[in-house]
């Protein structure tokens, strides 16, 4: 869920400091938070289990995530100007050719963890193998 979620809350970080002059600090405090509430949520969440029980602590949960969403909705941001877009095919081109480039380089990643991904499970194995395969293993074997 952060994954779609992250992308929008930090493209309206700049509206909300209201300059780039806090911006450091801002981006400093908004991880610092996400961070601390990965600590202390699940601290929470237990700590309701233990002594509300499941029901009444997904309860909660539901009532803190429509409090977020009443207070999002009570956001007042300037509006933004737009760019001049093109319209129709070239429209079309231009976005499917960002979309190509964009998955490019996001493939170059994707195929390194899949390189080391598969070398560490044999290096997992090597071990079982070494003593499978290895000289002792079929002395014991042949006698």
């Amino acid at each position: 869920m952060n994954a779609l979620t992250a992308p929008a809350r930090q493209s309206i970080l700049l509206e909300l400091i209201g300059g780039r002059s806090d911006l450091a600090n801002a981006i400093a405090l908004n991880s610092v938070m996400m961070n601390g509430a990965r600590f202390v949520g699940p601290l929470i969440g237990g700590a309701l289990i233990a002594t509300l029980g499941e029901r009444w602590s997904f309860g909660l949960n539901v009532a803190s995530y429509l409090v977020m969403l009443a207070a999002l909705a009570r956001m007042r941001l300037p509006p933004r100007g737009r760019a001049p877009s093109e319209h129709g095919w070239r429209r079309e081109r231009g976005g499917g050719g960002y979309a190509l480039r964009l998955l490019s380089r996001a493939l170059r990643p994707a195929a390194a963890c899949r390189h080391q991904h598969h070398r560490r499970s044999y290096v997992a194995l090597m071990p079982w193998f070494a003593g499978k395969h290895s000289m002792a293993t079929r002395a014991r074997w042949a006698s």
